[in-house]
């Protein structure tokens, strides 16, 4: 699939990763239904904490809808870990970077 979806973060978009900040840098992989719903506009609602989106792409592969994005939530601990919660109980497959 990888040849297909480019879902890797750019080199140059990882040399400004911020790490010292206290910010999370998760990657995000939406697939079919979860690719169709506002789950990060519903992150940053219910939760407080700042969503930096880094990388993002989407693609149709045989008829599915495959999304990917790098992101950073800035946050307090608890809160990002409620926010972490929240996307994987919504079907989204989470990955530290």
């Amino acid at each position: 699939m990888q040849s297909v979806v480019h879902d890797r973060l750019p080199q140059r978009v990882a040399s400004l990763l911020q790490r010292d900040n206290g910010a999370r840098a998760i990657r995000l992989e939406f697939i079919g239904a979860t690719a169709q719903q506002p789950i990060i506009n519903h992150l940053i609602r219910e939760y407080a904490v700042e969503v930096n989106i880094l990388f993002a792409s989407m693609s149709e592969v045989q008829g599915r809808i495959l999304g990917f994005m790098i992101v950073q939530l800035l946050g307090e601990p608890d809160e990002t870990d409620r926010a972490i919660t929240h996307l994987a109980d919504a079907g989204v497959k989470i990955t530290h970077v």
